[in-house]
């Protein structure tokens, strides 16, 4: 367990991080939540800040909006902070950043999540491994029209292409095979979803920084 925080007081922390990196003061904020068509008093911001005050999901909203940052950034724990939900139940951070996003249930999962929306939810990751290996062959590319580049850095991008081709084929692989399943269950989708994480992991380094290299 790291430091724990409600999640009033992670919020609150979160957004005074962000107002004070525009270099905004508590009036401003309030200026500009204002000139959304919102009401929030520089007192009540206070509060907020300083987690005395819960915000609406509609104010959480607004707030993030106004400040220019995403919802995610003050709603999504770090992994070292805890989140308290009553005194007598605190999550660990990094698992309520999974459960926030998506990653896994904490508890009785829904049925329908796993059934319907998550095997929706994991073609749209291998999409979104699909426009980032799109977007490395269209740098390749315009390395390759560059002088500037070197064979190495072409070499390391062709490297990461490759790996991005078989990451791909593997993740449908994955998914086809659960979605061909009559008896697929929760558990299924549960491990498929794991296993896409585990392959994905292997990506995670750039091509324009060592992809390639052992």
């Amino acid at each position: 367990m790291g430091t724990t925080e409600t999640p009033s007081q992670q919020f609150g922390r979160r957004l005074k991080a962000a107002r004070q990196r525009r270099g905004w003061s508590a009036q401003r904020l309030s200026d500009e939540v204002a000139e959304l068509g919102g009401h929030l008093a520089r007192g009540t911001l206070a509060k907020v800040e300083a987690g005395l005050r819960d915000v609406s999901l509609d104010e959480a909203w607004l707030l993030a909006y106004a400040v220019g940052t995403h919802a995610g950034r003050l709603l999504v724990p770090e992994r070292h902070q805890d989140l308290e939900l009553t005194p007598e139940l605190t999550v660990a951070g990094d698992d309520a950043a999974a459960w926030l996003l998506g990653d896994h249930p904490m508890r009785d999962p829904d049925e329908f999540y796993y059934r319907e929306a998550l095997p929706w939810q994991l073609r749209e990751t291998i999409r979104a491994v699909e426009g980032q290996r799109g977007a490395a062959a269209t740098s390749r590319r315009l390395m390759a029209e560059s002088t500037s580049a070197t064979n190495e850095q072409l070499r390391r991008v062709d490297t990461w292409l490759e790996r991005a081709d078989d990451a791909i084929a593997r993740m449908h692989e994955v998914v086809d095979e659960v979605e061909r399943d009559p008896h697929a269950d929760m558990g299924s989708w549960h491990r498929a979803e794991g296993q896409l994480r585990e392959i994905h992991r292997t990506l995670t380094d750039n091509p324009w920084y060592g992809a390639g290299d052992e």
